[in-house]
């Protein structure tokens, strides 16, 4: 079995239950919103949109309502610890962090907090900063002021790793391979490729397309082309150090998620069978990162 993420055993029931709706294509990302108003208010704590974690309330469920519980984070800083760092990657553990600022989310729809949800913060704060150790990230002060300006500061950090391919895509839960971000490939070789697929992004008047150059051992290449025809970008289709040999687009193959862009849907075949992918686009079309499912 291939997997993304390595998950400390104590949490694998919390986060099969908080991500089990997290499945292409519903996957979401709404645009974050720009810098932060100076004032107190809506907008600057405003949080970065859940649906592309799979955290969506959902009004048939009620899996993914766990409250917030700092024995349970400090537990997983004292898991994740006894793995030999330099077997860790940077941000392998990122997962987490949307699914406790899920569990806070009513924090930051407030503007007067009880001493009860004031210590909540503060706890979260203490496990975001030890677990990316950045002691910036720590709510020290108590009074009502102090605590907003708190928040706001976590809010910002969070939706600066949205707002990041890397730390977006490390964010999401999933057992697939990835992410991936492709090869460039150049323009000025779209002629020798063969056109396998294509599907029209009707409101963008562009096209995502699948095609092959046959350079092997991948030869596939996805990209987006102009209604003229003429290109945005290419990139070599492959999950290192698999291959992929062939693939197809699903039907639909685009959906588009409100606010972020739009997910492509594939079929993939290769070193490890044949497997599901998603590719996701920003609304500009441009390549985020995609992942190939085992």
């Amino acid at each position: 079995m291939k997997s993304h993420r390595t998950l400390p055993s104590l949490l694998c029931p919390l986060i099969v239950t908080l991500f089990a709706s997290s499945l292409p294509p519903s996957r979401q990302l709404n645009a974050l919103s720009g810098k932060p108003q100076n004032k107190r208010g809506a907008e600057a704590l405003k949080l970065p949109p859940f649906s592309i974690f799979g955290l969506e309330p959902s009004g048939s469920s009620k899996e993914v309502e766990k409250p917030f519980d700092a024995e349970e984070l400090e537990e997983f800083l004292v898991a994740i610890g006894k793995k030999e760092r330099k077997n860790q990657k940077e941000n392998e553990y990122y997962w987490i962090i949307p699914n406790v600022f899920y569990q806070l989310r009513t924090l930051f729809s407030k503007e007067a907090w009880t001493d009860e949800e004031i210590e909540q913060g503060q706890q979260a704060s203490h496990f975001f900063a030890r677990l990316v150790n950045n002691p910036d990230l720590t709510i020290k002060k108590t009074d009502q002021a102090s605590f907003a300006t708190g928040l706001v500061a976590l809010r910002n950090w969070f939706a600066s790793l949205c707002g990041d391919n890397k730390t977006l895509s490390a964010m999401i839960f999933t057992l697939d391979d990835g992410p991936f971000f492709g090869e460039n490939v150049a323009a000025k070789n779209f002629s020798k490729m063969k056109l396998i697929e294509s599907a029209p992004i009707l409101d963008q008047r562009a096209s995502i397309v699948l095609m092959t150059d046959g350079i092997q051992p991948n030869p596939m290449i996805i990209g987006v082309l102009n209604d003229d025809k003429s290109v945005r970008w290419l990139k070599r289709y492959s999950n290192p150090p698999n291959r992929i040999a062939w693939a197809e687009l699903q039907k639909p193959a685009i959906f588009k998620v409100a606010g972020y862009g739009y997910a492509v849907e594939l079929m993939t075949e290769g070193t490890s069978g044949r497997e599901r992918s998603s590719v996701f686009l920003d609304e500009k079309l441009n390549l985020r990162f995609y992942f190939v499912s085992w």
